[in-house]
């Protein structure tokens, strides 16, 4: 036998399958349904209830007023409390006149 005429037997014998009418409808419907309950649709569902909330006035100054709390408050904690070395420092630092760089007292 040469390959045509496997090719032709092969194609002959290959069964064709029959789907209902509404098989595609169906898959379709059950992918649907998979990806409402997947992390990423809840996520982006959540995600969207989020921004719309904060997109109100009264939630984006309440948001804008915690967030400048909030970065005054570690500004605070975390900045040293010695200005006038601090500022005495800068000056030095950016004198011309001064040959190196004064070290802070400790």
């Amino acid at each position: 036998m040469n390959d045509d005429e496997i090719n032709s037997l092969i194609r002959q014998t290959q069964p064709r399958p029959v789907f209902p009418a509404s098989f595609q409808r169906e898959v379709w419907a059950r992918i649907a349904i998979a990806e409402e309950h997947s992390w990423s649709a809840q996520w982006r569902r959540w995600s969207q209830e989020l921004f719309l909330w904060v997109a109100r006035p009264a939630p984006a100054l309440a948001v804008v007023i915690v967030t400048l709390g909030l970065g005054i408050g570690l500004g605070s904690i975390t900045a040293p409390n010695d200005s006038a070395s601090m500022s005495a420092a800068y000056i030095a630092s950016i004198n011309p006149l001064k040959a190196g760089h004064t070290t802070l007292p400790e």
